[in-house]
């Protein structure tokens, strides 16, 4: 199972989102670049960047630093936040990026962007990044509702062609309480590849991914606040 640390980048910092509105905990760093220096030495080969301000204005805003990290780093990177047009995803893969994530909103609205996207740079390149709270899907930043549910949205995924999604579960969103049960069903019955992100915050939670068949763990927070070791968890999961 891929260890991805996450990188969330709004205002030229990197932060973490702390609840499900427009609000965030205290930065770990005013400097993307050099995180992700960090990351890079503690073992990660994969990260997952967030850009937030693309997030909720609908446009990649943070793409230069993005080619840094690129550019210095040597490491290969999914892309999320703000890429909601074939535009945008030419725009990440010319800077380098490996993977781009494309919304629930994108997939429902404008399908054709996700299939031509899947037809000009392959299915294991263009990911579905799906957001649910009770069930529901969420997108922009986590602040609207969409009438579908989430198990709606995963038909019309795959039915699309996406291969890998990276799933958040709102509903249960803290570093204390996941909704494994509802993570568990959908690695079981979704027919792709399941990522997941959000709360993730001990190894025991890991292990009972892995168990499952996720393909990976996206994990911010508890690596940054030294609740779980990045090195530690390449060596358990990415090694053996």
């Amino acid at each position: 199972m891929k260890i991805i640390p996450a990188i969330d980048i709004r205002e030229g910092a990197c932060t973490r989102l702390l609840t499900d509105c427009d609000e965030f905990n205290p930065i770990y760093s005013d400097d993307p670049l050099e995180q992700a220096h960090l990351l890079k030495d503690a073992g990660a080969t994969f990260l997952h960047v967030n850009d937030l301000d693309g997030s909720f204005v609908g446009r990649l805003r943070n793409l230069d630093t993005v080619r840094d990290m690129l550019t210095f780093n040597n490491v290969a990177i999914q892309l999320s936040g703000g890429i909601r047009k074939m535009r945008d995803i030419d725009e990440a893969f010319a800077v380098g990026v490996d993977r781009v994530l494309v919304n629930a909103s994108t997939i429902l609205r404008h399908p054709h962007i996700v299939t031509e996207a899947i037809e000009k740079y392959g299915a294991g390149r263009i990911l579905a990044a799906i957001d649910g709270r009770n069930g529901m899907i969420t997108y922009e930043g986590y602040e609207t509702p969409l009438s579908h549910t989430v198990q709606s949205m995963l038909k019309e995924a795959k039915e699309l062609g996406i291969e890998t999604i990276v799933y958040t579960d709102l509903y249960r969103y803290s570093m204390e309480e996941r909704n494994m049960e509802r993570i568990h069903e959908i690695i079981a019955d979704c027919g792709m590849k399941v990522i997941v992100a959000g709360g993730l915050v001990d190894e025991d939670m890991l292990h009972q991914l892995e168990s499952w068949g996720a393909a990976g763990a996206v994990i911010g927070k508890a690596i940054y606040s030294g609740r779980l070791d990045l090195r530690h968890l390449v060596d358990v999961f990415e090694k053996n």
